[in-house]
């Protein structure tokens, strides 16, 4: 029965699929054709195999110390001790800005997310549009990449941690709350009619039910995401910020 039910939708969906496919295909062969692009841009020029081959034997011999110390003044920090202080830095920025995404990835996922609404709820108007705002919050925060945020904040809070920090945990509380909300969606329906059983209120519900039962993917994801804050908190050095990212563009210069 299972089977023979799931057989219409696979035919009207199907059709879609290939033409959302076909759409991309030729897009792609159209931009293609459109940019001019070929095998040989590929390829570097002389000067490039050079330089390329400059940049990885410097890779493989890196500096210790600074390799002109006649410009800088004599109570100079060793240049392992800016390094060091400038990873700590970059540390102490992710896990400020994933420990406040997550944080907020909580509370929107809880509007985001249907799991939690009672039997009574699902027909009305006032649930679905704060689902629906909910949503469109989460999309507008994770469209916007971080070093767009970090601009917006410079202007505010200058060149503070405080900058650095938010720019990475309003699109990175977008993508929680999306993640989070999707894997309450699809957590069993036997914790729901228990908590019901029991009376539970949709808040209790959602703290004490949907979340200790998907708590170990939410750690994994909220990881995976605390990798990506230490790689997002490097680049924002390039705007100035004092992570690893400001000291290599010091480096560059």
């Amino acid at each position: 029965m299972t089977t023979a039910a799931l057989k219409p939708t696979d035919a009207r969906v199907w059709p879609v699929r290939r033409l959302v496919l076909g759409a991309i295909v030729l897009l792609a062969v159209a931009s293609v054709a459109w940019l001019d692009l070929s095998w040989r841009g590929l390829l570097p020029g002389r000067g490039g195999w050079e330089l390329a081959g400059k940049f990885f034997a410097g890779a493989l011999a890196p500096a210790w110390d600074y390799e002109d110390r006649s410009g800088l003044p004599p109570d100079a920090a060793p240049f392992l001790a800016q390094v060091a202080v400038a990873m700590v830095n970059t540390l102490r920025i992710a896990l400020a800005a994933v420990s406040l995404s997550i944080v907020m990835g909580l509370v929107l996922g809880f509007f985001a997310c249907s799991a939690w609404w009672p039997e009574a709820a699902r027909s009305r108007r006032g649930p679905r549009l704060l689902w629906f705002v909910s949503r469109g919050v989460m999309t507008l925060l994770r469209s916007v990449h971080e070093l767009i945020w970090a601009t917006i904040f410079l202007a505010g809070f200058g060149l503070t941690p405080l900058t650095a920090a938010l720019a990475i945990a309003l699109p990175y509380s977008g993508t929680l709350a999306k993640v989070f909300a999707e894997m309450c969606e699809e957590s069993p329906e036997d914790t729901r009619a228990a908590f019901r059983a029991f009376g539970a209120n949709p808040a209790q519900f959602y703290l004490l039910g949907l979340i200790p039962r998907v708590a170990a993917e939410m750690c994994a994801y909220a990881l995976y995401r605390f990798e990506c804050g230490l790689r997002s908190a490097a680049v924002l050095g390039f705007l100035g910020l004092a992570t690893l990212g400001h000291s290599l563009a010091v480096s560059f210069e």
